[in-house]
């Protein structure tokens, strides 16, 4: 080997490539060392670290969007969370917490059918390294369909079976349809839904 060993400075942040240097390096028989050239105080990178979105729903029906955040270097710092669906924006103000850590959930009524994009966005603090870990987006499905609930009521349903009727037949994605015990013998099972 004409090069028998690389010293390697870096700051520890990767550099977009798929196979590492020192892979590379090792099969051509190169050894290398890497020498840490980065600061050690943590510098502040807030970034989305997960983002929950049920994958589909109904016209009418809302939804919960829970987004966590990772704060190295942020501890303590308010950061804005912003959730963009068609023309309506939400904003909520998290505190990153001493774990590095902050979440926060949104509510979103679903008023479209079809694909319906959801932009997540922390918004940038300053002196942060990196706004590119900021942003995201998720889909949701969102169905004209109504969700078909039926129900089989016996003659002393009572209590359970009207909280259970007033729960439904006030969500706007439902569609209910309430069977007593009598006529069950007549339903089939297309009939129930």
């Amino acid at each position: 080997n004409a090069i028998p060993a690389v010293v390697l400075m870096s700051d520890g942040r990767a550099a977009g490539t798929s196979q590492s240097p020192s892979e590379a390096l090792s099969a051509l028989g190169i050894h290398m060392f890497a020498v840490a050239a980065a600061p050690l105080v943590r510098q502040r990178d807030v970034s989305l670290a997960a983002i929950d979105v049920p994958p589909t729903a109904r016209i009418g029906e809302t939804v919960s969007v829970r987004v966590d955040l990772c704060g190295p270097g942020a501890v303590g710092d308010l950061v804005d969370v912003q959730l963009d669906v068609g023309d309506e924006r939400q904003i909520n103000s998290v505190k990153i917490a001493d774990d590095q850590t902050a979440s926060t959930e949104f509510e979103v009524t679903l008023t479209h059918a079809g694909p319906t994009q959801l932009s997540i966005t922390a918004l940038p603090l300053a002196g942060e390294v990196s706004d590119e870990n900021n942003r995201a987006s998720r889909w949701i499905k969102v169905s004209v369909d109504p969700l078909r609930v039926t129900v089989l009521a016996g003659a002393d349903a009572g209590r359970q079976y009207t909280s259970l009727h007033e729960a439904l037949s006030r969500a706007p994605w439902v569609a209910l349809r309430e069977v007593e015990e009598k006529d069950v013998d007549r339903l089939t099972a297309a009939g129930i839904l």
